[in-house]
């Protein structure tokens, strides 16, 4: 950054929380021609949501194609900080600038104060470990907006709410997640937590939403995440205007779902209903003009949910569609296709939903399939024949999960080898035969940017970083892994791909070849 940059800059790292230096900084980037100038404009305007639906997509398109050109470099300064620490630490972007962190408590009583000074971290994702008390942590949180707490058990669930109840953050924090332990009763008689807008207790039960919804400090949630509910407990729902809400598995059943849907609720862009064994028969018309977000996973929904879903004009906003571990079939599929509302949709979650050839022959011959960008078809048996029948659709696909899969060698050469193939920034596929990852990395892939891939071994990582179409390769996720210390080698010394994050799995690697991943990508390596 230049000296004016710099100044504007330092204005942020002051006040981490507001948006108006974060605009002006924007401002004068987008004058300077460097591309940091729009990302931080564009993420700035998803975070505001008040952009029309089409725009939102527009804009998410375009940050996620700066992120990941630009990513290591604007990430370089904060990494650089933890880079020698013996355990993963993760950095994110929030509102276009790194503001997101993720490590345990070890390594944030170390690095936090200074990662802090070179980044305006708002958002912290903590690991408690019993060696490192949170205590001396408490000055340097005064500016965050969000808070999750791992790690801790039953017994320290409320002590650390309370604590976090403590914490001069000035009314700044906006949300707060705990998932472990009962922390419900805690939080609703905290009254410092004022100002929280989402919230996350996924072992919130009955009795704990009635709590919340009784505190007045909670009145203005946005979004939440809650589990372990039935019917009968949901009428303090109605108590807050949500944006989101998840409900986690739990007692629903047909009567929780008719309840929910009987709600106006105008706002609610995303709702998560999942492990409720609701059945068909309890899926009702949802009368939610705003949603984009539907997930119903596991809940033993079949064909005719989805002539339900289908028919709903009030989902003419729907853009991702999670319909995962529910024998649907062959027919739910087709109505989906065939909806005259469901035209928006571009992310589609069929996993597990035992889906045949012909799912997949509709899919990819329909104007529905040529719409999608994200589809996850993992565990429908996907074999060679199948995997032939995917390779002449999908125009506008530029992710795509195929996990426990059975394909060999020939079927991925031949794959890969597609335009479909040739246009995914994002493939993740397991289940493949010997040799068939290493046919995958040998390809020309040009525009894929995250990998996630099984059962690959050391000559799969030679080919891959010797292979130079793949230019564009950040993010790497290898489990059940074959790589050894050979292979680790030749990943540590690769100069070819800019990889941003390495996932590894494998039972054959050495503490000597971790240390030298580990010493060559630092916090953006973990090891499985």
């Amino acid at each position: 950054m230049d000296g004016r940059a710099a100044e504007l800059f330092a204005e942020i790292i002051a006040d981490p929380t507001a948006d108006d230096p974060r605009d002006v900084l924007a401002d004068y980037l987008v004058e300077q021609g460097d591309p940091r100038g729009e990302f931080l404009e564009r993420s700035l305007a998803l975070a505001r949501r008040d952009l029309a639906i089409d725009d939102r997509r527009a804009f998410a398109r375009r940050v996620a194609e700066l992120r990941g050109t630009h990513e290591v470099a604007w990430a370089r300064e904060a990494a650089a900080i933890t880079s020698s620490h013996d355990l993963a630490i993760e950095l994110g972007f929030e509102r276009g600038l790194v503001g997101k962190v993720t490590l345990d408590s070890p390594a944030a009583t170390k690095y936090l104060a200074a990662l802090r000074r070179v980044a305006p971290i708002v958002e912290l994702d903590l690991t408690l470990v019993a060696t490192a008390p949170i205590a001396p942590l408490v000055e340097q949180l005064v500016e965050l907006s969000a808070i999750a707490i791992r790690g801790l058990d039953s017994a320290d669930t409320a002590q650390t709410v309370r604590a976090i109840a403590r914490w001069p953050h000035r009314g700044k924090l906006r949300a707060l997640a705990i998932p472990a332990g009962p922390a419900a009763e805690t939080v609703a008689g905290c009254a410092n937590l004022a100002g929280l807008e989402r919230l996350a207790l996924p072992y919130a039960g009955d009795r704990d939403l009635e709590l919340l919804a009784a505190a007045p400090h909670l009145a203005g949630l946005r979004a939440l995440a809650i589990a372990k509910v039935g019917a009968a407990r949901l009428g303090p729902l109605a108590t807050w205007d949500l944006v989101e809400l998840e409900l986690g598995p739990g007692r629903l059943g047909a009567a929780g779902m008719r309840m929910i849907a009987s709600v106006p609720r105008p706002r609610l862009r995303r709702l998560e209903v999942g492990g409720h064994a609701i059945t068909s028969a309890g899926l009702p018309v949802f009368e939610l003009p705003a949603l984009e977000h539907l997930g119903l996973r596991a809940n033993a929904l079949r064909a005719d949910a989805c002539v339900a879903l289908a028919t709903n004009a009030q989902l003419a906003n729907l853009v991702v569609l999670d319909l995962a571990h529910n024998p649907i079939g062959d027919a739910g599929v087709r109505a989906l296709i065939d909806s005259p509302h469901l035209g928006g949709v571009r992310e589609l979650l069929l996993a597990s939903t035992a889906c045949g050839e012909r799912a997949l022959d509709a899919l990819a011959t329909s104007a529905f399939g040529a719409r999608l960008e994200r589809l996850d078809l993992s565990s429908l048996g996907i074999t060679d024949a199948r995997l032939a029948r995917l390779e002449r659709g999908f125009d506008r696909l530029i992710e795509l999960r195929l996990d426990d899969t059975e394909l060999s060698p020939t079927a991925i050469a031949r794959f890969v080898a597609t335009p479909l193939a040739r246009r995914l920034n994002k493939l993740a596929i397991s289940g493949l035969s010997p040799g068939a990852a290493t046919a995958l990395v040998s390809g020309e892939l040009p525009e894929l940017r995250e990998l996630v891939v099984d059962r690959l071994d050391d000559a799969g990582v030679a080919a891959m970083v010797a292979n130079p179409q793949l230019p564009n390769l950040h993010d790497l996720h290898l489990f059940d892994s074959r790589v050894t210390d050979a292979g680790a080698d030749r990943l540590a010394g690769t100069t070819r791909h800019d990889i941003t994050r390495i996932r590894l799995e494998s039972e054959a690697i050495s503490l000597d070849g971790i240390k030298q991943l580990r010493a060559r990508f630092g916090h953006r390596f973990a090891m499985w």
